[in-house]
């Protein structure tokens, strides 16, 4: 489970009376999908189950959960009170309900819920852990504290549970317990930095010995606390920092910083280490003694100037950037929670301002709401993607103000010391507290942002009254923006008490990814953002224990990854003069498998239908030192060609695009195929290629490589009909060090290599 979701109970799923062994086989399949994340499929299961037998509660919560899973949220309420219907006395199945009635932003009925569960049951530490998490939402800290407490001492001491409560306890301004119990995060999956095995520094003096820091998953905190950096170099250490590549060129700028080693590669040998989102608690940070120097970021210097909006024709107007949904908007994770997503017509009204012209400043699937809401005459956006953070820290400094939501984009303006307004909900994150811990106008962590927050919970007309006047009477030569006074006659109810109808901002988790920046990722694949995940557990059969309906499934082991597993046999296996055809498999594998420099030109050739992919690859290609090992195509590929029409990419075929290229004959061909429904139509457009055994081996990245319905079913049509080319099949096995083993099908994610016969000798 992820951090800060609510925790979703189950018990026993078995029918609730003796049933017919095909029932109890249906039920089997319907939780083998639900487990498998074939939501739509175990939809189907559950309710065919249901519709035979109703007076299954349990099977009603299973629907539920899934349900919940799939964001059919109102399906799950319905779904759920069938269940309490049935079982009224079930205190997991209240805390469930409570789950999906805060998705929905339904806060009273929610805490009703919830208390109903505890009220049925006390010691249920799931339901503490879910009432915590709606009253800290709410900015109720002191009131979720308890609850926090009473899930940790219970027994239901997990990492997430104990990030969630160090986060609430930050936003009360107790930073020297916060920052201790903000180590839990290190305990999350992928938490702890693995680059290095330096001994982990103390705090202690440096005394001249070098010093890793390890930045951490998560732009909001790498962001937040790069201003502790310098900091290691004043105390006579040499700082060398492993960083994501989008952000190497900002962080080498840091003053004391003597090496940036790009996130991935191997760090050089230090006397020590640091996870960097530790330093705050190892300097004893306070609220009165949190670093406040503006700017503590800065551009490179010698850095290539460039233009990143059209000039207008408003010269003297305020140029004002506009932010209004974090990248992870799209994100299942996020329902419910619109801290951090605010209405793109909201920001509209500050396009009726005379003398104001607004820049969009934002990226990701929010982005398109410019042209959706037909707006690119009242918002400029910019003239290319952002590359780097550096790109962006440019463009934000050729404006005058930013106004935004709590994201990475405003956090990199206030790094910049640029003037900015932070609109917020009322239970916003900790680091939009004041020094007591109270939601107030400033932050110490920013001081150059005026914060406007919620008087009234899902109320952002009433905020952008404020926000208007204050960018109405803003002067790029004033010293700060001050947020008006609300009304006296009216003044805002504490927290505690607000009517609250929309959920605050829960805590962020360190297990975010850069890609919340405004940046392209180097790599050119969106990393997962975890900062929250519905992770909810099944009533299975197996758990048949009296007290099963109150305990959680144990915390899942960490996935299976197929892309890291094509690029660890990439790395193994790509010989000198090898020829990568990479298909729309993600940027990052490719890159890394370059990192070898092989001769020849082109060393790869990346086929994408999207110029945005292909300009970060070369991007990235240039800082790697390979700009003309990679040939990039802006193409889709298909069984056949297709001209292309309008603005999309054209369609070839793998025969066309290598079939008369005499410049690669004699080269052994890898061809690598992400993750896509299209693999079928793909090879079928390299058949004579691949009857030539001029393609000596396929790295297929798949979600699913069997299973029911017509995708499995192709699935083995594709493999069968490469086999009777002589075309061997081989799993990488994730638990052998993703070593080539005999290929046995499964419904799990997979990475798996098919192998000519006499063309690919030396691939075992």
């Amino acid at each position: 489970m992820v951090a800060g979701t609510g925790n979703d109970q189950g018990g026993s799923a078995a029918p609730e009376s003796a049933a017919p062994e095909s029932a109890a086989a249906a039920l089997d399949r319907a939780i083998q999908l639900h487990r498998q994340g074939q939501h739509d499929q175990a939809i189907e299961a559950y309710s065919a189950i249901l519709r035979a037998d109703p007076a299954q509660p349990r099977v009603w919560v299973n629907l539920g959960v899934v349900l919940r899973a799939a964001g059919r949220l109102d399906a799950a309420v319905a779904a759920y009170r069938r269940a309490i219907a049935l079982d009224p006395g079930n205190a997991g199945i209240h805390s469930n309900l409570g789950n999906v009635l805060r998705d929905l932003g339904r806060r009273d009925e929610a805490i009703a819920a919830q208390e109903r569960a505890l009220e049925l049951d006390p010691s249920n530490h799931a339901a503490s852990y879910n009432m915590a998490l709606l009253l800290r939402d709410l900015g109720r800290w002191r009131e979720a504290l308890p609850h926090f407490d009473r899930c940790i001492s219970g027994g239901h001491d997990r990492a997430e549970v104990r990030l969630d409560h160090a986060t609430t306890l930050l936003a009360m301004g107790d930073y020297a317990a916060g920052f201790r119990a903000f180590e839990a995060r290190l305990a999350m999956p992928d938490g702890a930095p693995a680059n290095s095995e330096a001994p982990l520094w103390d705090g202690g003096a440096l005394d001249g010995r070098s010093i890793l820091v390890q930045v951490e998953q998560g732009p909001r905190d790498t962001l937040t606390f790069l201003r502790y950096v310098p900091m290691l170099a004043a105390r006579g250490g040499r700082v060398t920092v492993s960083a994501p590549a989008t952000m190497a060129q900002m962080i080498a700028a840091l003053p004391g910083v003597s090496l940036v080693v790009p996130g991935g590669r191997a760090a050089p040998r230090t006397d020590l280490r640091v996870p960097l989102n530790s330093l705050p608690l190892l300097f004893g940070t306070r609220p009165d003694t949190v670093p406040r120097d503006l700017p503590y970021l800065r551009l490179p210097t010698g850095r290539l100037a460039r233009e990143w909006f059209a000039p207008g024709s408003e010269a003297d107007a305020v140029k004002v950037g506009v932010v209004w949904a974090d990248r992870s908007r799209s994100r299942a994770a996020d329902r419910g929670r619109p801290g951090r997503v605010c209405p793109f017509e909201c920001f509209l009204r500050l396009a009726a301002l005379p003398g104001v012209a607004l820049y969009s400043l934002q990226t990701g699937p929010a982005a398109e709401d410019v042209q959706r809401l037909a707006a690119p005459a009242l918002v400029r956006t910019p003239l290319a993607e952002f590359a780097d953070l550096a790109d962006a820290a440019e463009a934000i400094l050729s404006l005058d103000l930013v106004v935004g939501v709590d994201s990475a984009v405003l956090i990199l303006a206030a790094a910049l010391g640029k003037p900015g307004i932070a609109v917020l909900p009322p239970g916003a994150d900790w680091r939009w507290t004041d020094a007591d811990g109270t939601p107030g106008a400033a932050s110490p962590w920013f001081p150059s942002l005026a914060l406007f927050r919620q008087e009234v919970a899902g109320d952002w007309n009433a905020v952008f009254d404020r926000v208007a006047q204050a960018v109405a009477a803003f002067h790029p030569d004033a010293p700060s923006l001050q947020p008006p006074e609300p009304p006296s006659e009216q003044p805002p109810e504490p927290p505690e008490q607000q009517p609250e109808e929309q959920l605050g901002e829960p805590p962020p988790a360190p297990l975010e990814s850069p890609v919340d920046l405004p940046v392209v990722s180097a790599a050119g694949v969106p990393e997962v953002i975890a900062d929250t995940a519905s992770t909810d557990s099944l009533f299975v059969r197996a758990m048949a224990a009296p007290d099963a309906a109150t305990a959680p499934l144990p915390p899942a082991p960490r996935p299976f990854d197929p892309r890291r597993a094509a690029v660890r046999f990439l790395r193994q296996h790509l010989k000198p003069g090898d020829l990568l055809v990479a298909v729309g498999s993600g940027l990052e594998g490719l890159v890394s498998a370059l990192a070898l420099r092989h001769p020849g030109e082109p060393s790869a050739i990346a086929i994408d239908g999207d110029a945005v992919e292909l300009s970060a690859l070369r991007v990235a290609a240039e800082r790697a030192g390979t700009p003309r090992a990679i040939e990039t195509v802006r193409a889709s590929l298909g069984a056949k060609a297709i001209p292309a029409h309008q603005d999309s990419a054209p369609q070839m075929t793998l025969d066309g695009l290598l079939g008369d290229r005499t410049d690669l004959a004699g080269r052994r061909v890898v061809l690598y195929l992400g993750a896509s429904p299209r693999l079928a139509e793909i090879v079928a457009g390299g058949l004579d290629l691949l009857a030539q055994q001029r393609i000596a081996a396929i790295l297929w990245q798949v979600e699913a490589d069997s299973g029911p319905g017509d995708a499995g079913q192709r699935w083995a049509m594709l493999l069968d009909s490469l086999a009777q080319l002589g075309f061997r099949h081989r799993r990488l096995a994730e638990e052998e060090g993703g070593k080539p083993v005999p290929y046995v099908a499964s419904a799990g994610p997979a990475a798996i290599v098919t192998l000519a016969r006499d063309a690919a000798p030396e691939i075992p």
